[in-house]
């Protein structure tokens, strides 16, 4: 039910919708769920998206697939690039702390 002091914009089933629910139901239940919700929008004068409830065919899912592999090599590259950085860091402090160390063994010795 959608209550009109609390939530005028909102839609009973919109937390259906937006988990992704809607989108991982059989055909059936999505068809009846799709028609439920556009019902309670129409009613309250919200404004639906052409394409809700519509699953993406082939071509847009692959199309989807790609660009989401793209920001995920993205991320990828970037983690790698900062973990090397941190790396390097890391070997250089240890290095200046290793001649440091033998500076003052040599000395200590003679």
């Amino acid at each position: 039910m959608l209550h009109r002091h609390c939530c005028p914009n909102k839609p009973a089933n919109a937390g259906i919708a937006q988990r992704g629910y809607l989108q991982n139901c059989n055909w059936k239940l999505r068809k009846l769920l799709t028609r439920k919700i556009k019902k309670q929008a129409y009613q309250y004068d919200i404004k639906v998206n052409a394409g809700f409830g519509v699953r993406n065919n082939q071509v847009e899912h692959k199309a989807a697939e790609k660009i989401q592999g793209v920001a995920n090599k993205i991320a990828k590259e970037a983690a790698n690039k900062a973990a090397v950085e941190e790396f390097s860091m890391l070997v250089s402090m240890l290095d200046s702390m290793l001649v440091l160390l033998l500076f003052l063994l040599f000395r200590c010795s003679f």
